[in-house]
């Protein structure tokens, strides 16, 4: 895959960060093109320290293929 490019005209490519206490939960989602011209969604949930130290996935980051139906 190539590097991920988010696009900020685009609702599909989108992070969010909120403060949780002493920590903050970290979500992102955003959609990458192939070598092969396939678009895949890339997303994943998790938590860390406000130092970015101890980073602990919710959901690891997942790919999925989109498909037009």
């Amino acid at each position: 895959m190539r590097p991920l490019v988010l696009d900020a005209d685009q609702a599909a490519d989108a992070g969010e960060v909120v403060p949780l206490g002493w920590s903050y939960g970290v979500g992102f989602r955003a959609r990458a093109l192939t070598s092969r011209g396939d678009t895949m969604l890339v997303s994943g949930v998790a938590s860390t320290d406000r130092e970015l130290r101890r980073l602990r996935w919710v959901t690891r980051p997942r790919e999925i293929r989109l498909t037009g139906a």
